[in-house]
């Protein structure tokens, strides 16, 4: 097993707007294709669109999910390079105060710590 010490990021992590919505859509599309080849169907994975997730992206901002919160991962060019949904826990067992929905981050940019900066940042955001 390989260790990676996580490197200092020059990155920033802030809240999402919807003008972020295709960068968040591509992120996601891209990391799926990636991170998920030759675990589901190639075809599957060929067929996504990032436009069906940018319209998935935009309709979670004009009706958000209650008391959640959408980062981003932005890179000195302005370009979002990763993106993390996190809120109130879902099952309701009250094990948790709240939950990580999904974290995905653009593969080239992976290893970097980004994913850690993000989990970090949804773990100090206040669950209403």
């Amino acid at each position: 097993m390989l260790f990676h010490p996580l490197r200092e990021i020059d990155m920033l992590i802030r809240e999402a707007r919807i003008t972020d919505a295709a960068g968040i859509a591509r992120v996601h599309v891209d990391t799926w294709r990636s991170a998920y080849r030759g675990i589901i169907s190639d075809e599957f994975l060929d067929h996504l669109s990032t436009e069906t997730a940018e319209a998935r992206t935009r309709a979670r901002f004009t009706d958000p999910w209650p008391g959640t919160i959408t980062l981003v991962a932005e890179s000195d060019e302005g370009e979002v390079v990763g993106f993390a949904i996190a809120g109130p826990e879902r099952e309701y067992c009250r094990a948790t105060e709240g939950e990580l929905y999904v974290m995905y981050v653009d593969k080239d940019h992976q290893g970097q710590g980004i994913g850690s900066a993000l989990m970090k940042t949804a773990a100090e955001f206040q669950v209403v």
